[in-house]
Formats: C-alpha cells, sequence, structure tokens
C-alpha cells in the first residue's frame, strides 16, 4: 500500500532539506566570519600598537640622545673647558644622530630631521659667540692701545709745541 500524496510528500521533504540546508550554511558563514572579523581586527589593532610602542622607544632613545647632546652644548661655552674638545664630542653625538634617524623607519622622520637640524644651527651659534666674544676681547686690548697711542701721540705733539716754541724764543 503506498500513500496517495508521495509525490506531494518527497517534494515538500525536498524543500525542507534546501531550506535547512541554506539556513544551516546562512547560520555557519555567520559565525565564521562573526568569528573571523574579530580575529582580524585584533591583528590590525596588534600591528598599530606594535608601531606604536617601537615609535615610542625611538622617541625615548631620540630625546635621550638629544639631552646629551643639549647638555654638551650647555657647557661648550663655560670658561675653563675645552670647547675644542666639546666641539669634537658634539660633532661625533650629532652625527651618531643623524645615522639613527636614518636608520629607523618611524613616521616622523621630518620632525627628527629638523630637531637634529637645529642642534647644528645652535651649535654653530655657539662657536660664532665663541669667536665674537675673542674677537671682542681683542677689539677691546685694540682699543685700549689705540688709546694709549693716541694719549702719547697728543704728548709727544705738545712736546714739539714745545719745543718749537722754545727755538723761537731762542732764536730771537
Amino acid at each position: 500500500m503506498q500513500a496517495l500524496n508521495k509525490q506531494e510528500r518527497k517534494s515538500a521533504f525536498f524543500s525542507f532539506l534546501i531550506f535547512y540546508i541554506i539556513t544551516t550554511a546562512i547560520i555557519i558563514f555567520g559565525v565564521f566570519f562573526g568569528t573571523r572579523l574579530p580575529l582580524y581586527q585584533n591583528e590590525i589593532l596588534q600591528s598599530k600598537v606594535s608601531s606604536f610602542e617601537r615609535s615610542k622607544v625611538v622617541n625615548d632613545n631620540f630625546t635621550q640622545k638629544m639631552n646629551v647632546i643639549t647638555s654638551l652644548l650647555d657647557s661648550v661655552n663655560k670658561t675653563g673647558v675645552q670647547s675644542n674638545l666639546i666641539d669634537g664630542q658634539i660633532n661625533q653625538k650629532l652625527s651618531e644622530l643623524q645615522s639613527y634617524i636614518e636608520l629607523d623607519s618611524t613616521y616622523s622622520k621630518q620632525l627628527y630631521r629638523q630637531t637634529v637640524a637645529i642642534l647644528y644651527n645652535r651649535k654653530d651659534d655657539k662657536e660664532l659667540l665663541r669667536l665674537s666674544a675673542n674677537t671682542a676681547s681683542n677689539n677691546m686690548e685694540k682699543d685700549k692701545i689705540i688709546n694709549d697711542l693716541k694719549s702719547k701721540i697728543s704728548e709727544y705733539s705738545n712736546a714739539l709745541n714745545n719745543c718749537q716754541n722754545q727755538l723761537i724764543q731762542l732764536s730771537r
């Protein structure tokens, strides 16, 4: 004995099976992408955090080296120091800092380059300041010598005038 609606039952079963497979596939895809997307976002955030930490380390190292150079620049014009030796140390530290910047691939490389350029300018200004201080003291010494010579000239001129007056009086 066979069911009268066998064909309809078969059609309903296959429809149910197709819809069940589609629904299950949608749920599986939803779960798969629902777990995959946070993992992908987590990888992106981890790379950004590691990039930030690396940038912070580079910034800390740069700041430490810059502070050493700044302290050398502050002490180069003090009295009783060998300015040539300190200038050599400053040049060495600045070249090390420049090469450190070039080796690193941070996003703020231009800022670091400008900072190093400012430090080079500051070093040059310190040298000019020392040279101008030396020339100022030399100029003061020269001015003193000139004033002494002018006073001697005026003394000799007065003595010459006195001798000429005496000569005129004696010749009369």
